[in-house]
Formats: C-alpha cells, sequence, structure tokens
C-alpha cells in the first residue's frame, strides 16, 4: 500500500478510514483488531486531553476496509501541524504497520 495524507480539521467530525486491508498473501483481513494512533514527525506518540488511539470498526461485507468516526472535540487538544498517522491491524497472528501523513488543519465552516 502507498502512503497516503490524511486531512483532519478543528471543530468538525472526522472520519478515520483504513480501505482494502490486506496480508502478504493478498487475502482480505475483515476481523482485525485496527487502531490508528497520531504521531510527531519523530516518530513520538502524541498525547492530548481527550485524544487516545482510535480503534476502527470493520464495514460490514466491505474486503478489508475499517472506519471511525472522530468527534469534533477529540481533535481541539493537537496542534494544527503536520503529524504521522500509524495504522496497525492484527487477525490471527498477521500483523500489518503502515505509516501515512497526517495534517491537521484549522476549522472548516
Amino acid at each position: 500500500m502507498a502512503v497516503k495524507t490524511h486531512n483532519i480539521y478543528h471543530g468538525n467530525d472526522n472520519v478515520l478510514e483504513l480501505k482494502g486491508l490486506v496480508d502478504n498473501d493478498g487475502t482480505y483481513m475483515n476481523a482485525a483488531i485496527v487502531t490508528a494512533k497520531i504521531l510527531s514527525l519523530l516518530g513520538v506518540e502524541v498525547v492530548a486531553t481527550g485524544y487516545t488511539a482510535q480503534t476502527l470498526t470493520y464495514v460490514a461485507a466491505s474486503n478489508g476496509n475499517y472506519r471511525k468516526d472522530v468527534d469534533k472535540g477529540v481533535t481541539d487538544n493537537i496542534s494544527e501541524d503536520k503529524y504521522q498517522l500509524e495504522w496497525t491491524a492484527s487477525e490471527g497472528g498477521r500483523d500489518f504497520r503502515r505509516l501515512d501523513f497526517l495534517v491537521i488543519g484549522p476549522r472548516r465552516t
């Protein structure tokens, strides 16, 4: 999977979404435990009031798609900046980790 850039915004509801999760054999991982963490560009986990690693839910009949709705208040205590978004997944001894770029932007009206 290629590195992607994700944008989320202060004061808005946001969605974290990981699409098409597969293992090394190309088999869809439809029962994984999937989490997303915000890391600084140096790889340090961002800790902010109201924010912890987010656990995503499998989207039924979607072939490896996972989603988490993030309430608008969750990112308000994280500075607008560029970060890394660390995805991790585990299912039946198969593990996955990927880093993407994450930009937290200003409020959108």
